[in-house]
């Protein structure tokens, strides 16, 4: 009897010892119902919950739920599914999908919870949704979790140390926006300054300065903040301001920083030569006189060192010095092409060779480049060459060339051809630029009617009709607006017109015309506009050559060729005796 009775008592002993023993594992779960989660006919399903209050911590236990079920009738095997959803630890919106197989040994009463019933979640979005039976486990898919509220956002992520001047975005880590809730930005607190909307922000801030943002509208959500620190320090110029190019003996050319950021206690110091050189002087701008092409620098300096330089070079054009003389051949053949080059001399930075004919005080510029070519020399001419730029021009020097031998012209008169012609229109070009003959913009037509003696009109008109706004009588602009300056681009226009009328009289295949009338010929440059208070503006502009521009009675001779129903013109005209150029064009007999 001992001996059993103390077999009974130890067992009651251990059996009390397991009680205790789960009974605070089991104590720590607070299972809360919330109502049915299916119910028909057959079967009725209800859900519980058991919640972690603190989950997002280390080491903590997860959430978990289980089926309670009160009626059931045998029907067949089944499933319920379903899902819910809910904001996990970084507050971003989930869902859960599972499902409850109903067979011959689903019994009354609570299930047993396994791993498919446990998860981590700060927060249930909604307890149940989208609950159906069937015949099948659920399709995995895509599905769209929504909550009936907003959630604050976990954090507000981004770089929170920066450089003054710097740029750095700050970004919402998790969060979530129901219904018309938009996320709002404010300096300071969020009753602060509004600086945007959205979940990511980009600043840059010249101070230590707190950010806060908050869900605002419909569902609004509480405030959270970050600070990001901005170290005192310089921020080097972007550039710096003031002409580039000058003439020799310029002074006082004014340089000024352009935009960069000082810290408290530092000061732009201005350096020549190189960004540690000869230091010239302090402050925001700087007038310098440079003998030559310089390069000068500029930076922050401070008790906390110095930012990075930033340079602007100053190129001094100087003088040009005349060519020793015009290379090429002094007579040439009737027709015959002929070579000028430019022998010795020198250029300035900003100048180049430039040709003329005509006389003294009327020439007429034919070309640039230290060479010149005359496609076909007709008649005797002097050629003027000399350096120009923006800050001077040297004197010419020149070379005459002279033709010899006669044009002639030959008709093979055995040729049957009758001519009949009472009417004619021809159209050619007019070559006022021997250098450029590929380059023939201005153009002539000619009416006319007769036979042996008859009569013509004509116009000549310009293919280019650019316009020019500015005029002067040598290089330099007298009238050009003190707030910028120009340099030429090397472009030019010559611009031809005229109206005359006239006769012409001769054989049955070769005619001779004569005739009057009044002309224009305008020559402009092109030119480039710059501001002193932005360098890098441009903008281009024409400006008129009155030297080298006529108007006035206008006078023409030549001869005109006709073959059959194809007629020829060719000759030259003349302004006044000023100004010389030639025509040439076919055309048809009517």
């Amino acid at each position: 009897m001992k001996t059993c009775f103390s077999y009974r008592y130890l067992g009651y002993i251990l059996t009390l010892g397991c009680l205790c023993f789960l009974l605070p594992a089991h104590a720590q779960l607070n299972w809360k119902s919330k109502g049915p989660l299916y119910e028909d006919p057959y079967i009725t399903v209800e859900i519980e919950y058991a919640l972690n209050e603190d989950p997002c911590i280390a080491g903590a236990q997860p959430s978990q739920f289980r089926y309670r079920i009160t009626k059931l009738k045998p029907h067949g095997e089944y499933f319920i599914n379903w899902h819910f959803d809910y904001f996990n630890c970084e507050h971003q919106l989930k869902t859960h999908l599972t499902s409850l197989k109903i067979d011959r040994n689903t019994r009354v009463g609570y299930t047993q919870t396994d791993n498919s019933n446990i998860f981590f979640a700060l927060q249930l979005a909604n307890s149940a949704n989208d609950v159906n039976r069937a015949l099948h486990l659920p399709e995995v898919g895509n599905y769209e979790p929504k909550a009936s509220f907003s959630l604050v956002p976990k954090e507000i992520t981004g770089t929170f140390n920066i450089n003054r001047g710097d740029k750095t975005t700050l970004n919402l880590n998790g969060g979530y926006l129901a219904g018309s809730t938009v996320w709002r930005w404010y300096e300071g607190d969020c009753v602060g300054k509004f600086i945007g909307v959205g979940r990511t922000l980009n600043i840059q801030p010249d101070h230590t300065t707190t950010y806060a943002v908050r869900g605002e509208g419909e569902y609004p959500t509480s405030c959270i903040t970050v600070t990001v620190n901005v170290a005192d320090i310089s921020v080097m110029p972007s550039g710096i301001e003031g002409r580039q190019q000058i003439c020799n003996g310029e002074k006082n050319i004014k340089l000024s920083v352009a935009g960069g950021q000082l810290a408290k206690g530092d000061q732009w110091r201005w350096y020549q030569d190189r960004c540690d050189g000869t230091a010239i002087g302090t402050g925001p701008s700087i007038d310098v006189s440079p003998l030559q092409t310089t390069r000068y620098f500029v930076r922050a300096e401070g008790p906390q060192g110095h930012s990075e330089c930033q340079s602007h070079e100053i190129q001094v054009a100087g003088k040009s010095k005349s060519a020793d003389w015009v290379d090429g051949a002094e007579r040439v053949s009737y027709g015959q092409s002929v070579t000028l080059s430019v022998h010795g001399g020198a250029l300035a930075s900003d100048a180049q060779w430039v040709w003329y004919t005509g006389s003294i005080g009327h020439q007429t510029m034919v070309g640039r480049g230290s060479t010149f070519t005359v496609v076909s020399a007709i008649a005797d001419e002097t050629y003027y060459v000399r350096a120009e730029g923006n800050c001077d021009r040297s004197a010419f020097v020149s070379k005459t060339v002279r033709v010899s031998g006669a044009r002639s012209a030959h008709y093979n008169g055995n040729s049957t051809i009758k001519l009949t012609t009472i009417f004619f229109i021809n159209g050619g070009v007019v070559a006022n630029d021997p250098q450029r003959l590929d380059n023939l913009k201005n153009y002539v037509i000619t009416l006319g009617g007769g036979k042996r003696i008859g009569w013509f009109v004509r116009a000549k008109i310009a293919g280019d009709q650019t316009k020019a706004n500015y005029e002067t009588s040598d290089p330099h602009i007298a009238n050009y607006p003190s707030t910028g300056y120009y340099r030429y681009n090397g472009q030019s226009i010559a611009k031809r017109a005229a109206y005359t009328g006239g006769v012409y009289l001769g054989g049955k295949h070769v005619a001779i015309y004569l005739g009057g009338g009044y002309g224009t010929r305008e020559l402009i440059y092109g030119i480039g506009r710059y501001l002193y208070d932005s360098p890098y503006s441009y903008q281009s502009d024409w400006v008129k050559y009155q030297g080298y521009s006529y108007t006035g009675a206008e006078f023409e001779a030549g001869l005109m060729l006709k073959v059959g129903a194809v007629n020829i013109m060719g000759g030259a005209s003349s302004i006044e005796g000023k100004y010389t150029d030639y025509n040439l064009g076919i055309g048809i007999n009517f």
